[in-house]
């Protein structure tokens, strides 16, 4: 699901120069970048996979053959539904797994820390 694309990357650089260029955090302070950012880069896949699947059974044909792709508005809001509801819901699993001393190592945490 992830693309190397040129443009990908560019943008990337780009946006960490621009966050490197300002002087305030610009995140919410209740994510602990640090120790949250590895955690919600490996839970994303297992919150995305199963949200497809549940969008896909729900909405049928019209999101596996594509058929919103003309609409630009429904797509834009497909897509920005799917973001915060992904990120929600790694970012949950992920403090939720961060709060278990025993399964902390598994978004990348020591254990005893």
């Amino acid at each position: 699901m992830n693309s190397l694309r040129i443009c990908n990357q560019a943008y990337s650089i780009v946006l960490v120069l621009a966050i490197f260029k300002l002087r305030k955090p610009v995140w919410p302070r209740v994510v602990n970048v640090r120790v949250a950012t590895f955690g919600i880069y490996l839970t994303h896949i297992i919150v995305l996979w199963p949200l497809t699947c549940i969008v896909r059974r729900l909405m049928g044909e019209a999101v596996a053959g594509r058929a919103w792709a003309g609409a630009a508005a429904t797509g834009v809001c497909l897509s920005l539904g799917f973001f915060v509801v992904t990120y929600g819901c790694s970012f949950s699993l992920t403090r939720w797994l961060l709060n278990r001393p025993r399964l902390r190592w598994m978004v990348g945490a020591s254990v005893s820390g």
